[in-house]
């Protein structure tokens, strides 16, 4: 539940949180009378499209995945998937790095039930 908690939240701070800096902004005056370039931020959806409403909504996907199975396979598939989508996403987007929070929630207490350090369903 923390990870899909962590997913939704982290997906949604990048669907309305403008944190990507446009760089071709518009040169605009000084009132030292020279211009300089307005560097406006965008959100992460704004900035790239709506197609990558997509990528964030891959690790809540995830995360709902291991939720709804209850079981350790499907917590560490899971997170195995969402180590690998955050790990290869991160050369293209560096946000991408922040679902590896999510990831960590669900593989160590499948790990810790693994090795029967916590009680929990089993395969």
């Amino acid at each position: 539940m923390a990870a899909l908690a962590s997913a939704v939240l982290i997906s949604g701070w990048f669907a309305f949180k403008p944190t990507v800096t446009d760089y071709n902004g518009p040169l605009v005056p000084t009132k030292s009378g020279g211009v300089e370039r307005r560097l406006d931020k965008q959100t992460f959806v704004d900035a790239n499209g709506k197609v990558v409403i997509l990528v964030l909504l891959l690790p809540i996907a995830l995360c709902g995945y291991a939720l709804v199975g209850r079981t350790t396979r499907s917590a560490t598939v899971a997170g195995a998937i969402l180590v690998a989508f955050s790990l290869i996403a991160t050369f293209f987007w560096t946000g991408a790095a922040t679902y590896l929070l999510s990831a960590l929630l669900m593989l160590v207490p499948a790990g810790l039930v693994e090795l029967g350090i916590l009680e929990g369903e089993y395969d």
